[in-house]
C-alpha cells in the first residue's frame, strides 16, 4: 500500500500516523493485552508474527519491557481524516484516551495515557522501534530487559515502585553490585556522578514480577526490594 504524504499534513503528524501504521503491521495478532494486579495497569505482550507456537516451553528468552505514560493532554493536528483515524485507533488500542475535534480547516487528536502501562517484547527490533515511536510521541518512557534466569522458577514475587528514588552509592563495588541487580531484575537505573560519590536512581513504574526458586528466595528478595522502597507481593507459585 503507497501512502502519499498529504499537501496539508504537518510532518511530524504524518510520521507519527505512518509509524502507528507500521508498527501495527509488524505483527497483526501478536499483541495479547492482560490485566495485571492492579486494574489501573494495562501490559501487551509483542512477540514476532513468525515466533513459532511450537518453541520449546523450556527455552525462556530475556524480555524486554517499555513502560509508557503521559499524565497532561497532548494534540497533534491532521489535515487527513484517514491518518487520523489510524491514529486514534492505534492510540486506543494502545490504552490511551483519545479525543478528536474539527478545528480551523483540520482535525485535532488529542491523546494522553494517564497511568502508566507496559508492551512486553522478546524481539528487541520492534522493541526499538516502539521504543522510538513513543518518544516521538511525547510519552515518558522506562525500557528495561528481565534478565532470563529470573523468569524460570516456583515462587514469584511482584513489585513496584512508581517515582523515581534516589539513593547514594557506597563505593564503585557496591555501586555496581546493586546496578546490576536492579537491571538484572527488570528496573530503570541510572548512575549520576555526585561529588565525591555516585546517586543511583531507579524506578520500576509498572507492577513487575520475577520467578526465583523456592520461598526462602522470594522472601529474600521481596526484603531486599521493600528495604529499597519497592512495593511488594509474593506468593504466587508455579
Amino acid at each position: 500500500m503507497n501512502l502519499q504524504l498529504p499537501s496539508r499534513l504537518s510532518l511530524p503528524a504524518y510520521r507519527l500516523a505512518l509509524s502507528f501504521f507500521v508498527l501495527w503491521g509488524l505483527s497483526p495478532s501478536a499483541f495479547v493485552w492482560g490485566q495485571e494486579r492492579d486494574p489501573g495497569q494495562q501490559t501487551i505482550r509483542a512477540t514476532k508474527s513468525d515466533d513459532s507456537a511450537n518453541a520449546s516451553s523450556e527455552t525462556v528468552a530475556s524480555e524486554q519491557r517499555i513502560a509508557f505514560s503521559l499524565v497532561k493532554w497532548k494534540t497533534l493536528h491532521f489535515h487527513d481524516s484517514t491518518k487520523a483515524e489510524q491514529f486514534l485507533a492505534s492510540a486506543t488500542k494502545l490504552g490511551c484516551e483519545v479525543k478528536q475535534e474539527n478545528h480551523d480547516g483540520h482535525i485535532d487528536v488529542k491523546y494522553r495515557c494517564a497511568e502508566w502501562k507496559e508492551l512486553r517484547f522478546t524481539d528487541g527490533n520492534a522493541a526499538d522501534q516502539w521504543e522510538q515511536w513513543l518518544s516521538s510521541a511525547g510519552f515518558d518512557l522506562s525500557r528495561t530487559t528481565v534478565l532470563a534466569a529470573f523468569r524460570e522458577g516456583a515462587e514469584e514475587i511482584e513489585f513496584r515502585l512508581v517515582p523515581w528514588k534516589t539513593v547514594h552509592g557506597q563505593g564503585p563495588s557496591e555501586d555496581q553490585k546493586m546496578v546490576e541487580q536492579l537491571k538484572q531484575m527488570g528496573c530503570e537505573v541510572r548512575v549520576i556522578p555526585h561529588g565525591n560519590h555516585n546517586d543511583i536512581r531507579y524506578r520500576a513504574p509498572t507492577w513487575r514480577s520475577i520467578r526465583v526458586a523456592d520461598s526462602v528466595q522470594a522472601t529474600q528478595y521481596a526484603t531486599w526490594l521493600t528495604a529499597r522502597g519497592f512495593e511488594t507481593s509474593t506468593g504466587k507459585k508455579y
